[in-house]
């Protein structure tokens, strides 16, 4: 959920003239945490994709309070507006969100998979989430009501669809490059060109990859939809597409191979 605050602090921003992205969500989400999923058994997730329809995600995760952690499986349906998952939109009742998940499991895994949600609940009554992502790349240097410059960074500087499963990764290395940075540059100043300079690696070496992997794995059937439905039968080729996720830079450079 997008609040005023976000709002606020990413009107700070201008938007890079250099993307050229997409003016609204290329994908409908609902998000949910489940209990009673049986585990993967290599506990690394599932990521399924539905030609022409939009891709199941699931992963395990913790939920519950700290100190008090338990395990849960966490499932993401990326819905192609106006296709078969997109059936959350205006369905606010957590337990009719669970059925309609249950249906779209059933109808749209292989049996087998889909057995292991057979029993699967909600965690807590606060374990849905339905929205859209719309993608958009900032200038990482912003400016404050006040006049003084800022240094973005994460998704209000790159905000990805949650489908390329980078948000998260970027916005951590993007924490390592920024600390580094001024460690770097510990007397300063912290003026306006230091904040361009430590912004470059993180957005050269991570965030434009990764938002470029994104926008093609969303894009209509494509190569890299091809090298995903082919992994399913190809150990050698899943092994190397899973690769890819943990190294942003090298899915454009295996994208232009393909």
């Amino acid at each position: 959920m997008v609040t005023r605050a976000d709002r606020e602090l990413a009107a700070c921003f201008p938007a890079d003239p250099a993307w050229d992205l997409p003016p609204r969500p290329q994908r409908q989400l609902a998000a949910l945490y489940l209990d009673g999923v049986v585990p993967d058994p290599d506990e690394l997730g599932t990521y399924v994709t539905l030609p022409g329809t939009g891709e199941v995600i699931s992963y395990p995760g913790l939920t519950g309070r700290p100190g008090a952690e338990r395990r849960c499986e966490m499932v993401l349906f990326e819905a192609r507006p106006g296709g078969a998952l997109d059936v959350f939109g205006g369905v606010g009742d957590p337990g009719e969100r669970l059925r309609l998940a249950r249906r779209l499991l059933d109808q749209h895994l292989p049996p087998a998979l889909a057995d292991r949600y057979r029993d699967a609940e909600l965690t807590d009554a606060g374990a849905t989430l339905v929205g859209a992502v719309t993608p958009v790349v900032r200038r990482p240097v912003g400016t404050l009501p006040s006049g003084a410059a800022v240094l973005g960074g994460g998704d209000v500087v790159c905000r990805m669809d949650p489908g390329g499963a980078q948000g998260a990764n970027s916005a951590v290395h993007c924490g390592f490059r920024y600390g580094e940075a001024i460690l770097r540059h510990a007397d300063g100043p912290f003026d306006r060109d230091w904040m361009i300079a430590a912004a470059e690696p993180w957005l050269t070496d991570i965030a434009y990859p990764a938002a470029r992997w994104t926008a093609t794995v969303l894009d209509p059937p494509g190569p890299m939809q091809e090298l995903m439905l082919a992994a399913a039968d190809d150990s050698r080729l899943a092994d190397v597409f899973a690769d890819t996720f943990a190294r942003p830079a090298n899915m454009t450079e295996l994208a232009a191979g393909i």
